[in-house]
């Protein structure tokens, strides 16, 4: 299990100041004063003519044919808001079953679960609804995250997704046993679930969208883990159908083909989980996190497209 510790400084003293004034709120006011606020920034961003705008123009351009500045403008402003949202949201994450916000579609791909499966979701919307789907099955599930934000916004994240149920465990990529906690709780009859986009050394590893991504990182370890100990991948995504209701999508399940050596089986598996994942992304690129990250014009380097093939052999 993962814990955060922070030490508060003046700065990360109103940060949870203003972050409890938040949680006892209404879901839909905290949401909304997020929305504002990350508006207010993407906004402030567009006048610096930061370089990430730069680069979130081209990508809408590229994944919606958002090709004129007025469009472009609208995506970075939902964009801004979406994000608002999503880190607001995190302080009052308990409080999202109220109101009947959630629609779940394609539960029967779960249904009659017994045994463990890995579960994928990209960063769409608040992809911490997804995790709402351990809830719902008679497993535990163990959650693979990446501590980017600070120590303080890392426990308050954590404290919220321990929200959804008690069966609920924490494993950090930061961790030299992530590998190991991962295949024991799976061994153990845990669910895991991992977000295979992630960014790392200033790429963003998945979906393609055109590139051509390293075997490696979570989504090559997903497959891994997969293809070694027999079990389904099944692929969730959020979406937001209004400003605070979710849509929760589980998608069919992706097995193992028992094709081929263990690598090939990797590799396709692999294919398959980024191809269900760029269709998600494609359908609401804005609602997608990575977007303040992601450069469709700088491909991976051949050293280290050659170095993750070679390190990520099963």
């Amino acid at each position: 299990m993962s814990s955060e510790r922070f030490r508060l400084t003046p700065k990360s003293a109103i940060e949870l100041l203003f972050a409890r004034l938040l949680a006892c709120l209404p879901f839909s006011w905290t949401s909304a004063i997020g929305a504002f606020l990350g508006e207010l920034e993407v906004r402030y961003d567009a006048r610096c003519n930061k370089l990430w705008v730069q680069r979130f123009y081209r990508n809408m351009a590229t994944l919606c044919g958002a090709t004129t500045a007025a469009a472009q403008r609208r995506c970075l402003i939902n964009y801004g808001r979406q994000m608002g949202r999503v880190y607001a949201e995190y302080t009052v994450l308990h409080k999202l079953e109220r109101g009947d916000r959630i629609e779940i579609s394609g539960l029967e791909h779960i249904a009659n679960q017994q045994r463990p499966v890995i579960f994928v979701a990209p960063h769409m919307a608040n992809w911490e609804v997804n995790a709402k789907i351990a809830s719902l099955i008679n497993l535990p599930c163990c959650g693979l995250y990446e501590p980017r934000e600070s120590t303080l916004r890392m426990a308050i994240a954590n404290r919220a997704r321990k929200s959804w149920a008690p069966n609920i465990e924490l494993v950090s990529t930061a961790s030299p046993m992530a590998i190991r906690d991962l295949t024991r709780n799976l061994l153990n009859g845990y669910n895991l679930l991992i977000l295979p986009d992630e960014e790392r050394q200033g790429y963003v590893w998945a979906p393609s969208l055109g590139r051509k991504l390293p075997d490696a990182g979570n989504r090559w370890l997903a497959a891994r883990l997969a293809v070694k100990h027999g079990v389904d991948i099944v692929p969730l995504c959020a979406e937001r159908l209004a400003n605070t209701r979710f849509k929760v999508i589980v998608g069919e399940r992706l097995s193992p083909s028992g094709e081929g050596n263990r690598q090939a089986q990797v590799q396709d598996l692999a294919a398959r989980i980024d191809t269900v994942l760029e269709a998600w992304v494609r359908k609401n690129p804005e609602h997608w996190f990575w977007q303040n990250a992601l450069n469709l014009d700088k491909p991976f380097p051949a050293h280290l497209l050659r170095q993750s093939a070679a390190a990520g052999k099963p």
